[in-house]
């Protein structure tokens, strides 16, 4: 305020005095013992009166280093400062590892000594610490541990949210939720957002640990926590817990169809064999309880599976390879037989006539999409096309090699350029060594198609007479 200004040709208050005077002193270097008092008076529970400090509970970040850093970093001592403890490893990490996950471990009075050796200050105090095991304090930004906070100091949001995330410290088991939703962190997160009531993203940011998040399955355990941005003096509040997600019915099979469904198409590719003979209800039911991930104890009704099978009966092999036909859309009804669980819902199939199929999935399969064929099945196609076609038919003129299986694979694969043996499998179909001229089916199968698409190419050939 204006009380507080000085005017050098007039007379100085009280108020400015002071104000001088205190700015003066606060000028003034503190000295080791000064930061250490300050830093006591600042971060010593008011309960309890120990300093809380965090760690990873498998122990890793429990050095004396670490925890070493973090007393310099909140007493404001410079790095050149040292702080050292009597017998670390006896009174801090022996003790730290008697305690269960989650815990707050009661590590009692050390003696610590801090150093200043610029200033050659030294200054030992006897501090009470309690250490909690909590896992997530990595990945919350604090790897090499942080400074906690008493449970009487938590934010009371917290406090409120773990009871209904499901229990009490200690947390040696996991909790499984019933779930609705995608298996993706967002959907995730939104869950447990709404289901704890922590809606403020900036103030209590959501981050998942223990889990591979290219794919979070169902039944597999992962952490999920909050962190608490707000916390005072820079403390780690947060909330964790061992998570199972178990899907209902409903999220398993909108979770199955969001996962299979063509990206461009947002159709169903399903692949059976040119007769008809894999195109039966039962091979297509078993298909769809395949991409939920259900068992036969789970039903599966297709409202319109006559008019399907008359449109395949009827379709051309023109609906083989890559071509394929487009009925109108089919109403799926699931039924858990067990839990009364149904599910409706409607899907947009792209079926092809493919007749290899049969003799590796005789009972159709999932297959993929041209735009999302592998790249060098297309490529590899295209230089088979180049040549057969040139003659006006799948022939191929000037072929010298040995007719059996081992020596015309040799031909196509360098042909094709899919040397790689491992992604790319062979097959050779119908082929009659003592009819060459006669047609045959060749036939590359992409092994690393996406979960486990049917991706390949194929045609129909035969060798010059």
């Amino acid at each position: 305020g204006k009380e507080t200004l000085l005017d050098p040709k007039g007379n100085a208050t009280r108020a400015q005095v002071a104000t001088i005077l205190m700015r003066y002193l606060e000028s003034e270097p503190k000295s080791l013992q000064d930061k250490i008092d300050a830093m006591l008076d600042r971060y010593l529970c008011v309960t309890h009166g120990d300093i809380n400090i965090q760690f990873g509970y498998t122990g890793a970040t429990v050095t004396e280093e670490n925890m070493a850093n973090i007393l310099k970093k909140i007493a404001r001592l410079d790095d050149r400062c040292t702080v050292t403890f009597d017998d670390f490893d006896v009174d801090v990490k022996e003790e730290y590892q008697l305690f269960g996950d989650g815990q707050y471990v009661p590590i009692g009075e050390l003696d610590v000594t801090f150093a200043d050796p610029e200033t050659e200050e030294t200054v030992t105090e006897s501090i009470k610490f309690s250490i909690r095991k909590v896992l997530p304090s990595g990945d919350a930004g604090f790897p090499n541990g942080a400074l906690g906070i008493c449970p009487e100091d938590r934010n009371p949001e917290f406090v409120a949210a773990e009871k209904k995330f499901g229990g009490a410290e200690p947390r040696e088991t996991s909790t499984t939720y019933a779930y609705d939703g995608k298996f993706t962190e967002a959907d995730i997160e939104a869950f447990f957002r709404d289901m704890t009531g922590l809606t403020d993203a900036k103030t209590y940011p959501f981050f998942i640990t223990e889990a591979d998040m290219t794919q979070i399955e169902a039944g597999e355990p992962f952490y999920a926590s909050f962190v608490d941005k707000n916390a005072p003096d820079g403390r780690a509040d947060l909330i964790w817990v061992r998570a199972i997600l178990q899907p209902t019915l409903e999220s398993k099979v909108m979770n199955g169809l969001d996962r299979y469904l063509c990206v461009t198409h947002d159709k169903l590719d399903l692949v059976f064999n040119f007769a008809g003979g894999s195109f039966t209800e039962e091979n297509l039911c078993n298909i769809l309880r395949q991409i939920a991930g259900v068992g036969e104890e789970v039903t599966v009704e297709i409202d319109n599976f006559e008019d399907l099978s008359a449109e395949y009966g009827s379709a051309g092999d023109d609906a083989g390879g890559y071509g394929a036909f487009w009925p109108d859309e089919s109403t799926l009804t699931f039924t858990d037989t067990v839990t009364g669980e149904t599910v409706e819902t409607t899907v947009a199939f792209a079926f092809r006539k493919c007749l290899s199929s049969s003799e590796i999935y005789p009972n159709g399969v999932i297959g993929t999409c041209k735009e999302d064929a592998d790249q060098g099945l297309l490529d590899a196609q295209f230089k088979m096309h180049k040549i057969a076609f040139s003659n006006g038919d799948q022939v191929y003129d000037g072929y010298t090699g040995e007719y059996n299986a081992e020596a015309i694979e040799a031909f196509f694969r360098e042909l094709s350029g899919l040397t790689d043996t491992e992604k790319y499998e062979f097959r050779l179909i119908g082929f009659d060594p003592s009819d060459p001229a006669h047609n045959f089916n060749v036939l590359f199968i992409n092994t690393k198609a996406d979960d486990g698409r049917f991706d390949a190419i194929w045609d129909e050939f035969k060798f010059a007479e």
